[in-house]
């Protein structure tokens, strides 16, 4: 799952995602609500969910940090572990170091993102499952 207000980062994004083989669906969201309740909807049904949630911070009505604050929130009533990945352009010091404060957020990636990163983060996702 893409989490980004930004349709042209997004597009990109999920092509760079398809072409890099780490998986072969992405589900996009422009608006973090809109994500959030899709996830609350399914959380009783594990095969619906996504293995892996990239999130952007900096969006209008509910920004990443809204987000993962009612992922929590919900957190204990899905029925599956989802690694979530902030995607973002921030390269605030305050932003890195908040993230740190979220036990589902895995890592931090500044954009652009490359075919590259993804794999790294491919095989540090799987990595975190197998360790659960």
């Amino acid at each position: 799952m893409l989490i980004d207000d930004d349709e042209i980062h997004s597009n990109l994004c999920y092509e760079l995602i398809l072409k890099s083989g780490i998986t072969d669906s992405v589900s996009i969201f422009n608006d973090a609500e809109e994500a959030l309740q899709y996830i609350e909807k399914h959380s009783g049904q594990p095969k619906e969910l996504p293995d892996l949630v990239f999130l952007d911070i900096n969006m209008p009505f509910m920004d990443g940090w809204e987000f993962l604050d009612a992922y929590e929130a919900i957190k204990s009533k899905i029925e599956k572990q989802i690694v979530l990945i902030l995607l973002t352009s921030s390269v605030y010091k305050n932003d890195i170091e908040k993230a740190k404060q979220y036990k589902s957020v895995v890592e931090y990636i500044k954009t652009p993102i490359s075919i590259t990163k993804l794999l790294e983060t491919r095989e540090e996702y799987f990595n975190k499952v197998k360790a659960v």
